[in-house]
């Protein structure tokens, strides 16, 4: 995974998911009676992992290995506040590591936390991912049926003429020719 300054290849494999990740802190944040979830569990590949730390700068360059996860604690503090905590484990002998948002404290302030990684959040899956839009898809399967129509239609006008064809060359076929020396017909 490698970082480009302000802009992180690791957007648009990331994205998405810090996007669910903000969406859900931000939600739990808010004190709601009627909300019993106390713990979230998103499963992900080694290369989704590595992109999600790569967009939050703390990858440390090796890639995760299996069994790895990535652990975001959201607190209330005693003022009423929320802050949000990141772990790292990438080995089931030793407890998990700490990471510390650049910019941020070990506990960062929720807010803080939202703020920094907005930039980095995926809004439009199709336009991160270059993939066409439903109305390019559209247009594709309409030239392409076009196409085969005009295709199919090439097809049976040549056959048409390979068919008259064969008729007017059949009429020149055998005849019967009179043998005029003897007068009869062979």
């Amino acid at each position: 995974m490698e970082l480009n300054g302000e802009t992180r290849t690791a957007v648009p494999l990331s994205g998405l998911l810090l996007g669910e990740i903000v969406r859900n802190l931000t939600k739990m944040a808010v004190p709601d009676p009627q909300q019993r979830l106390k713990l979230m569990m998103l499963s992900a590949h080694d290369t989704t992992v590595a992109a999600l730390q790569a967009s939050l700068s703390v990858f440390n360059g090796k890639q995760p290995p299996y069994a790895s996860c990535h652990i975001i604690e959201l607190y209330r503090e005693e003022t009423g506040s929320m802050s949000v905590s990141m772990f790292y484990r990438n080995d089931t002998s030793v407890t998990p590591y700490p990471l510390q948002l650049p910019g941020c404290a070990l506990d960062c302030p929720l807010e803080d936390f939202v703020r920094m990684t907005k930039p980095f959040i995926s809004d439009d899956r199709d336009k991160e991912c270059q993939l066409p839009s439903q109305w390019r898809e559209r247009q594709v399967i309409i030239s392409l049926a076009l196409s085969g129509c005009l295709l199919l239609a090439i097809i049976a006008i040549l056959l048409c003429v390979i068919c008259r064809h064969k008729e007017s060359s059949s009429n020149r076929g055998y005849r019967h020719v009179i043998n005029q020396e003897a007068g009869e017909e062979s």
